[in-house]
């Protein structure tokens, strides 16, 4: 059986991203980069089996990934918590969902190319609310990085594994301001990351 079938058994994938450490990977970028309050309302766009509500204290949580196991998984584990829906977060959902104060796509933008990216990335705008944040985590080529942590992209589910640049080059173009970061440690393996802080202004309109 191939990794990427095992992977779609959100009890293995779960077992999986405890061992490797994208767990950990993603309670570091929360506590580092969000530093979240409470009773925010949260979009998790690839949420996966769900454990993003973990980090949050109290949020209005929702939650969208196309693998009805992962969301079967999520609502029997925070159905109680938060809203998850099996589908692509689309034009459609923008009307479902209240303006958000925090949008996550932890793992999502390699998987995507780059005009579903920026397509995904106009709707993530114009789903927060102005002061509002979104903030990305994806694997990332880097100059001189380990030839482990390479090798580990390389064999990535997603084929859209990028670079810095080509991460930024989805998001300029749509947020007010980015922030982005590499790191090398926050993964239980060799493993490089791009984190993006993506802001809408608290004085912009939608665009």
């Amino acid at each position: 059986m191939a990794l990427a079938d095992i992977l779609a058994h959100p009890l293995l994938y779960m077992a999986y991203q405890g061992l490797v450490g994208g767990v950990r990977a993603r309670r570091l970028c929360m506590d580092r980069n969000l530093q979240p309050g409470p009773s925010l309302n949260v979009l998790d766009i690839g949420c996966g089996p769900g454990y993003g509500i973990r980090y949050f204290q109290n949020p209005a949580f929702y939650g969208y990934d196309v693998s009805e196991s992962y969301i079967h998984w999520a609502s029997a584990r925070y159905g109680d918590r938060a809203t998850f829906t099996a589908r692509e977060f689309t034009e459609a959902e923008l009307a479902h969902v209240p303006p958000m104060d925090v949008v996550l796509l932890m793992g999502l933008l390699h998987h995507l190319d780059d005009h579903q990216s920026q397509q995904l990335m106009s709707l993530v705008y114009r789903a927060l609310k102005p002061g509002g944040v979104a903030v990305t985590l994806d694997g990332c080529y880097v100059a001189g990085q380990s030839g482990i942590a390479k090798w580990f992209l390389d064999g990535d589910r997603g084929k859209f594994v990028r670079d810095e640049p080509g991460y930024l080059k989805l998001a300029r173009p749509v947020f007010d301001r980015v922030e982005s970061t590499i790191h090398h440690d926050y993964f239980r393996i060799p493993y490089s990351i791009a984190i993006m802080k993506c802001y809408r202004d608290a004085t912009t309109s939608a665009k």
